[in-house]
């Protein structure tokens, strides 16, 4: 069996939220996103990559998670960047700016910060 990145990624950052104090449900797979954060209305994809930028695979998700956005909902992206054995965790919001670049988006305190404000 192969090993899933992307679902151990999910599982770290739920952890990660969790010792934090924020607690975020796992949707499962689904055509939505990954994670939820029910309080805070925030839906957070989480993706996984080998490269310093990742491109968008599924436009028909994207174009959902734009919708759940302009609906109110809070949507973000995080991106586990894994380059020369090291691992960049960053947020984006979702727009219609892509691809998202591992220079850009901001880094987990950050987003703490930021989803607290909400």
């Amino acid at each position: 069996m192969a090993y899933n990145y992307g679902l151990e990624f999910e599982k770290q950052l739920k952890q990660k939220l969790r010792k934090n104090g924020i607690i975020a449900l796992n949707l499962g797979y689904n055509e939505i996103g990954d994670l939820i954060i029910p309080l805070k209305h925030i839906i957070i994809e989480c993706k996984t990559t080998h490269s310093p930028i990742w491109y968008r695979k599924n436009p028909k998700q994207y174009d959902r998670l734009k919708e759940l956005k302009n609906s109110g909902i809070y949507v973000f992206i995080a991106i586990k960047f894994r380059i020369n054995n090291k691992s960049y965790l960053k947020f984006f919001e979702i727009d219609d700016k892509y691809p998202f670049n591992f220079n850009e988006g901001i880094e987990f305190n950050q987003f703490l910060d930021l989803i607290q404000k909400i």
